[in-house]
Parts: C-alpha cells; sequence; structure tokens
C-alpha cells in the first residue's frame, strides 16, 4: 500500500522523542527535519483525516452488510396477561422470529417463528405453533438486485481505500514544496542580511572618505540611500518568512511553538536519472489512465448502464416468485407468475436507458482523455525541471562572468552603486532559485510517480 513508504518517517519521529540532538537544541527552538514534517502533516491534515473517516464509514457499511448477509435477525415479541377489575385475565404469550436475507436472484429469505404461551390461572402451558418459510424471487429486469447492494458497498470501501493513497500521497507533495520554499526564502532572508551588513560598511566608508574630504556628500547619500534599500528588504522578507513559517507550523506540524529548520542536500544525479528511466517507460501511461479512481468509476457508469439498458428490453417477462414453508399442520409449496402485458412506457423506458448507455460511453471517453491529458502535463512539468538542472551550470558560469565583467565596471566608475547592488539583489535571487531545483525536481518526480499508481519513495531521497 502506498502509505507504507512512510514507515521510516513514523520510526524517525519516534527516536527523536529519545534522542534530543537529533529534534532539538538546548538552547535553541526543537529542530523538524522534512521527513518529521511529512509524518506531522500525514498527521494533522484535514483531507487525510477525511479520507481515513469516509474510508471506516464505509468499510463499517460493508461490514453491516456482510452480517446480514451471514447471520439472522432475531425478534421477540412478549405479551402479558391482562389486568382488569376482575383481576388477571388471558394467559402470557411470547413469540420468537428469524429472519435471514440470501443474496440470490431479485429477493430471497428464510424466516422462522414460533409463538408460546402459558395460563398464569391453570399454570399450563399452551400450544407451542411454529413455522418455517422459504422465499426466492425473480424479476428478470433486475435479476441480481439481491447482490448488487453488497458489491457496491465493496467497491465504496475500495474506493475509500485509493482516496485515502490519493490524499496522504498530495500532502506529502505540498509538504516537501512548502518546505523546499520555506528554506529558500530563508536563504534570502540570510542574503539580504548579509546585504544590510555590507551596506553598513559601506556607508561607515563613505563617512569616512566624505570627512576626509576623498568623497562628494553625494556618495554619503547613495549609500544610506543603499543600506535604506537593504534594511526594507530585509523588514519585508523577515515579515514574510515569519508569516509562511508560522502557517507551516500550525497546519503541517500542528503547533505554535517556534521550530527550526534542517536544510538537506538531495543527491541530485541519482533523481536525475530516476526521473529519466520513469519518463522512458511510456508503457505505464496506459496502465495509469485504465487504473485511475475516475476512469474506473466511468467504467462502472458503463456497467450499470448496460444492466439497466438489459432490464428495460426485459421488463416485459413474467416475474417469478416461489415459497415453501412447513408447520405442524404440514407443508406447502407454491409458485406464482405476473405478467406486466402492457405498459405505455415501456418503449421509452428502453430508448431511455440506451441514451444513457451513451451518455456513461462518452463519459468515460472524458475521464480517460482527461487523466492522459493531467499525466502528460505532469510528463512537461517533469521534463522541464530536468532541463532547469542540466542547464544550471551554464547558468552559473554565466552569473559568475556577469559578475566579474559588472565588478569591473563598477570599480571604474562607470557603474553607479545603485546599478551594482541591483545586479548583485538579482545574482541572489538566481542563487537561491538555483538551490530550489533540486526540490523542483523532486516535486514533480513524486507528482508523476503519483499519477502513475506508482508508490511514493520520498524517504529514498530525504534520507
Amino acid at each position: 500500500m502506498k502509505g507504507s513508504v512512510f514507515l521510516v518517517c513514523l520510526i524517525g519521529v519516534a527516536l527523536g522523542a529519545f534522542v534530543p540532538a537529533a529534534g532539538q537544541s538546548a538552547s535553541g527552538p526543537a529542530r523538524r527535519t522534512v521527513l518529521e514534517a511529512i509524518t506531522l502533516a500525514l498527521e494533522h491534515h484535514p483531507d487525510v483525516r477525511q479520507a481515513q473517516l469516509s474510508l471506516k464509514l464505509a468499510e463499517l457499511r460493508l461490514s453491516a452488510a456482510q452480517a446480514a448477509a451471514a447471520l439472522p435477525s432475531v425478534n421477540l415479541k412478549v405479551s402479558p396477561p391482562t389486568l382488569t377489575p376482575a383481576g388477571i385475565t388471558g394467559s402470557l404469550t411470547a413469540g420468537l422470529a428469524l429472519q435471514l436475507g440470501f443474496p440470490w436472484g431479485t429477493s430471497s429469505a428464510v424466516s422462522a417463528g414460533a409463538d408460546f404461551s402459558w395460563n398464569p390461572t391453570t399454570g399450563e402451558w399452551g400450544e407451542v405453533s411454529w413455522a418455517v418459510s422459504f422465499s426466492q424471487s425473480l424479476d428478470f429486469s433486475q435479476p441480481l438486485a439481491a447482490s448488487k447492494e453488497l458489491v457496491a458497498k465493496r467497491l465504496a470501501a475500495d474506493d475509500g481505500r485509493a482516496a485515502l493513497a490519493t490524499a496522504r500521497n498530495a500532502v506529502v507533495r505540498e509538504t516537501v514544496a512548502a518546505y523546499g520554499s520555506l528554506l529558500k526564502q530563508q536563504v534570502a532572508l540570510e542574503q539580504a542580511q548579509s546585504a544590510v551588513s555590507q551596506a553598513e560598511a559601506a556607508l561607515k566608508q563613505a563617512q569616512e572618505l566624505v570627512k576626509a574630504g576623498l568623497a562628494a556628500e553625494s556618495s554619503l547619500v547613495q549609500a544610506r540611500l543603499t543600506l535604506l534599500d537593504a534594511q526594507i528588504t530585509l523588514s519585508e522578507r523577515q515579515s514574510s518568512y515569519a508569516a509562511d513559517k508560522a502557517s507551516f507550523g500550525r497546519q503541517v506540524l500542528g503547533t505554535d511553538e517556534d521550530y527550526a529548520l534542517v536544510s538537506f542536500t538531495l543527491p541530485v544525479d541519482a533523481l536525475k536519472k530516476a526521473a529519466a528511466a520513469l519518463l522512458d517507460q511510456t508503457d505505464l501511461v496506459a496502465s495509469a489512465v485504465a487504473q485511475a479512481s475516475e476512469v474506473k468509476a466511468a467504467a462502472r457508469s458503463i456497467v450499470d448502464a448496460k444492466e439497466a439498458v438489459q432490464g428495460a428490453r426485459l421488463a416485459a417477462l413474467p416475474n417469478l416468485s416461489f415459497k415453501a414453508s412447513v408447520s405442524p399442520q404440514g407443508w406447502e409449496l407454491g409458485v406464482n407468475l405476473a405478467f406486466s402485458l402492457f405498459s405505455p412506457t415501456r418503449s421509452l423506458d428502453v430508448q431511455i436507458a440506451e441514451t444513457k448507455l451513451a451518455m456513461a460511453e462518452d463519459q468515460l471517453a472524458a475521464a480517460q482523455e482527461a487523466v492522459r491529458d493531467r499525466l502528460l502535463t505532469q510528463q512537461t512539468t517533469l521534463r522541464s525541471a530536468l532541463a532547469s538542472l542540466d542547464r544550471l551550470p551554464m547558468e552559473r558560469e554565466k552569473w559568475s562572468l556577469d559578475e566579474t565583467v559588472t565588478k569591473a565596471k563598477w570599480e571604474a566608475g562607470s557603474l553607479s552603486d545603485e546599478d551594482w547592488q541591483t545586479f548583485l539583489e538579482e545574482e541572489r535571487a538566481f542563487m537561491a532559485d538555483a538551490d530550489q531545483r533540486g526540490v523542483t525536481l523532486l516535486v514533480a518526480y513524486l507528482a508523476y510517480r503519483d499519477g502513475l499508481g506508482l508508490e511514493l519513495d520520498v524517504e529514498e531521497w530525504l534520507k
């Protein structure tokens, strides 16, 4: 089952409770790794909780239907003697009834009953009466009606398990993406803090140069503006990071307490190979389309529509019922046939059923196309993430050369301090994005695996 892949995460959290160095620092907030975040998200996310309850409800309904088909219902009715001004009259009577239905034909049941009586005046028991009967009916327009409810509940339980796996996998992907985004914001925040420190140093240097008469007042104003820009950027990033981190803590970790993120390094080369190999397995797409929950639901609708067409066409056939009973008076055996000689809507009922069948077939084709399009989109996203990582070395080299050239211009005085700071800010943004591309590839890889119905091997990449 897909959910089993997170056993390692659960063990990791359990060990973290006994090893403080792995989970928290004696002088700082608790450390939460990405695997711990996944485990906590699966425990707290409302979508997972709702899917778990829906599955439990479906399984309980299935168990109830199975119990009703395997065990009889038992009823007891007791009537005491009647109290009147003249005293107690009548007898104490009791009736015991048992009934058990079977998933055979249109309806099938066996029933048994016994009646007892006792006269309190004479202290005598009355004659015991009992009867056992079996009944079976067959309507050719719905010959399997008795078993359809049990089958439907079994399918509902299967759908519930699939929905739970889907919800869990979605939470895993969202958690990995959100955790990576927070790490990216953390890097950007550190860059902003560094920019403020550099701007403060530049302002101090400008003040010294102006004081020594080696620079104009305008350079001091420019240095002050650069520092203000850096401080504003830092304040904005601090606010954004604090809000997103607090939201992640409440929604994913289930806590309002502070925590520390733990950076992780992905085996990017191995991940790239795994993603490329997965993209090469084109034969998995057809299987994934057939196994998609919406496609299977549409296929079941076609089966139901075909049965409805057949039932409408066979509505003119007689209904057959059979009943056998035995009692102290002897046994009885009876058969009844009921004919529907004429119905003004019979031909229209057939046309309605055939139209619903055509609609169900169109819905199946639409569902298959929607799943196929979703898989192709996931393929495109995964290929794009791979290409982005492949060209990363060239982009790094380009930024390095750009920095050399731009810095030379700035040092030569042909580039203003403002333009130099703008370049540095863009370079820092690129570096933060570059560090995030591995996470982007992982999320795209997991999404495509989920779409194909494969197990999410998330712990293999994040351990």
